[in-house]
């Protein structure tokens, strides 16, 4: 016997491995670049974090300065030691505030605390002081009478100011500020930044900016993620090299062929479909434009931070797809019946993993899903239009049959019961018995012969004459016939139909054998439901006139309050040959017929039903169906 091959072509692990590769790259790619953003992203909030601390240390100097400034003793004083006691206070209580000096109104430096160092500042003008260009000067003035007598002068060390930054950044952030466009300050990790990661920001002083930020990450935490995601590149490698393997002995042995093809042909489909990435509360981290194409997002719009449980039809569905995944740490095509954002509806397929952080704790929910709706429905108008055909074709067999059946046995029926009545005639009187078993046989033949007329209208062989007739006369023709047997069995009738309703194109007689069918019906359910006298024993019947599409119609409703039509039949009690009665009452074309009937009027034949309550069956017919007399 000839080995089948489900992968008959070695070129076919060629292009798993290009494809594995392809993916590997893409994956690398994709998590060095979400990386990388994170990266900058979190180096932006870190520069405005330490510019805003930075600018809170420098506003605490100058607000200290300027409560210094507003003594009412400072120039009661002359030896303005209180505020030399302020100045030392302040000096040791703030972090970078070096020195404070007293500048008189003609900017000469009168006094400097502390004096020790700062000798040579005394008496001199402020443009002849050799300045620091790693200290700012922070001036604040103070006033006599509302005119400025001078000010003080607060010296502040940058390096020992951005101190607690530096200490806090270490190695993973580097950083350069700069005054009125002059470098001043340069961190000692400071490298060439990598282009496109640096963040720039000033730090202002009481509402003045005075210096600008650079704050970037180091080359070295930006190398270590990208390594990082080189690695993820190498271990999707490797196991798509172990997938190749498992391809390749699948191939050779012929053990798992069918499997690895499914999977091969998931893989090729995964690629193409909408990437998600959520929090275990469903809160969107990450996606691809086509998970905003297939939920109905404009794809310019950020959809990070949505809350993704939302687009589930039902929170039920959400909860079994939580607990299987958590179960296992995977899901594999799983159906979620999903929302759009317009609202539509949509059917898609997942297949998702539970992602671990580094302790081995669940962290977020990553998956691919595609859009199958199409899929489904087509599906189920395939099975719909395979059902209705198979429904078809029972009932076209059956109508040949029936046909078929009917003309064969009418000749020998009609034969039987010519031969039956001869021999009544032919017996003498005194054969009582003899005459009894020969009607007997004319009798069962007629009920033969009714079923075959029966079958012949079942398959519409039989043609009928039509002409207008009025509905009331063809009540009362078939009421003629039951009312004896309705009275017998002590059933109520109500009729109710008015005088003035319009003749209608029909065939009467077709009509009549409904409604006797009908009324056949109701008087076995009600004899079902009370078998003695019950004044609730009741069968009505009622005709009314009404509109629909433009056109004139009449209802005739035939109602009784029997045993009901259970729900579990109540479609196929049109179906030919289904009956709930005894073979020997009915042979399960009433129905059927009467449907046919009311079809070939361009009529319909419907009910409703209540078990044990009451059921209504409805003959509505157009007054005008399109016949020609004749």
């Amino acid at each position: 016997m000839a080995k089948i091959k489900i992968f008959s072509s070695k070129y076919l692990i060629l292009i798993l491995g290009l494809v594995f590769a392809f993916s590997s790259i893409f994956f690398w790619k994709s998590q060095e670049a979400r990386s990388l953003s994170q990266i900058y992203t979190r180096s932006k909030t870190e520069a405005a974090f330490y510019s805003r601390e930075t600018e809170a240390r420098f506003n605490s100097i100058a607000d200290a300065l300027e409560r210094m400034a507003g003594r009412e003793t400072l120039f009661e004083n002359p030896g303005f030691v209180e505020w030399e006691e302020d100045a030392k206070f302040y000096i040791g209580s703030f972090e970078g505030l070096k020195s404070i000096a007293w500048v008189d109104k003609t900017f000469t430096i009168q006094q400097v605390v502390p004096q020790s160092g700062n000798d040579h500042m005394i008496d001199k003008g402020i443009g002849e002081v050799d300045w620091n260009p790693n200290e700012i000067n922070l001036w604040v003035p103070f006033y006599d009478d509302e005119k400025i007598d001078g000010y003080f002068i607060g010296i502040i060390s940058i390096s020992e100011i951005m101190s607690p930054v530096i200490h806090e950044i270490e190695n993973d952030y580097m950083l350069v500020l700069s005054l009125n466009g002059k470098e001043v300050f340069e961190s000692e990790n400071w490298d060439n930044p990598e282009e496109g990661f640096v963040s720039e920001t000033t730090i202002t002083f009481s509402d003045v900016a005075v210096l600008e930020m650079t704050f970037s990450p180091t080359n070295e935490l930006i190398n270590t993620e990208k390594k990082y995601s080189f690695q993820i590149f190498f271990v999707s490698l490797a196991f798509s090299s172990m997938v190749l393997v498992a391809v390749y002995f699948a191939q050779r042995y012929n053990a798992s062929a069918d499997l690895i093809g499914r999977n091969y042909q998931n893989i090729i489909k995964n690629l193409m479909g909408g990437f998600y990435s959520v929090t275990l509360d469903g809160i969107l981290l990450d996606y691809n434009k086509e998970f905003a194409r297939i939920l109905g997002f404009d794809s310019d719009k950020d959809l990070k931070g949505i809350n993704l449980p939302n687009f589930w039809q039902d929170p039920g569905d959400r909860k079994n797809y939580l607990k299987e995944i958590s179960r296992n740490g995977f899901i594999k095509n799983y159906l979620i019946n999903a929302k759009k954002a317009d609202g539509g509806k949509i059917i898609v397929q997942t297949n998702s993993r539970l992602v671990m952080d580094k302790d081995g704790n669940p962290s977020h929910i990553e998956g691919i899903f595609l859009d199958i709706t199409k899929q489904i429905q087509a599906e189920e108008e395939k099975q719909k239009l395979e059902i209705s055909l198979r429904q078809s074709q029972k009932l076209e067999s059956i109508g040949t049959l029936a046909s078929g059946v009917a003309h064969e046995i009418n000749n020998p029926i009609t034969g039987v019961m010519n031969y039956a009545q001869l021999i009544y005639e032919r017996l003498e009187p005194s054969h009582v018995q003899l005459k009894e078993f020969a009607l007997a046989i004319k009798d069962e033949t007629e009920r033969m012969a009714e079923i075959v007329r029966n079958l012949l209208t079942f398959s519409r062989h039989e043609k009928h004459s039509h002409s207008p007739a009025r509905i009331k006369d063809i009540v009362n023709s078939t009421l003629s016939l039951m009312r004896a047997v309705l009275r017998k069995d002590q059933i109520e009738l109500k009729v109710e139909i008015p005088d003035d309703l319009p003749e209608i194109k029909c065939r009467s007689q077709q009509i009549q054998q409904v409604l006797m069918n009908l009324l056949t019906n109701a008087r076995h359910a009600v004899n079902d439901r009370y078998p003695e006298y019950d004044p609730d024993k009741i069968v009505s019947i009622t005709v009314h006139q009404f509109e629909k599409d433009g056109r004139r119609w009449l209802r005739t409703t035939v109602e009784d309050h029997g045993c009901g039509i259970p729900a579990e039949i109540s479609e196929q009690i049109f179906n030919p040959f289904f009956t709930t009665k005894d073979r020997t009452k009915g042979t399960g074309l009433g129905l059927s017929i009467s449907q046919g009937i009311a079809r070939d009027h361009h009529g319909e034949l419907t009910f409703e039903s209540e078990e044990n309550k009451i059921t209504r069956f409805y003959l509505d017919l157009p007054v005008d169906n399109g016949w020609e007399n004749s």
